[in-house]
């Protein structure tokens, strides 16, 4: 497939996340807290993108996050990994606000101040993450 007709295809399929970025924001974000109910510290990330274990760590510590928020278009996702290389336990959430509660509800793969790094990226409708 050539370039052109790949990025007309992308852009007809995420044409919502293309307009929120040319007008210069993002159209999706994760934010994590260190302690439940949204206090404590907290770090902004802009996607998509994958967090590595440095950014990740930069203001929430390592191993620390117990609540979160997602915003953007429906089809954000953010997801939450144990490890610093994207690996072990994995937990992906859509857009809206989680409190521990509600985390460990939908998530059985999640562990309370146990994540190092995390990834943003848009679902798209064949349930693909790109």
């Amino acid at each position: 497939m050539k370039p052109t007709v790949a990025l007309l295809l992308f852009a007809a399929e995420f044409g919502e996340a293309l307009k929120v970025q040319l007008r210069g924001g993002s159209p999706c974000k994760l934010v994590i807290f260190e302690h439940d109910n949204f206090q404590g510290k907290n770090a902004v990330f802009s996607g998509p993108g994958v967090i590595e274990f440095e950014q990740f760590t930069q203001v929430v510590p390592n191993d620390a996050v117990s609540s979160l928020r997602v915003e953007g278009i429906p089809t954000c996702r953010a997801r939450l990994y144990q490890n610093a290389d994207q690996s072990g336990w994995r937990a992906t959430f859509g857009p809206g606000d989680y409190n521990l509660a509600k985390i460990l509800q939908l998530s059985t793969e999640f562990k309370d101040d146990d994540a190092s790094s995390a990834e943003i990226f848009f679902m798209g409708k064949r349930g693909l993450g790109l």
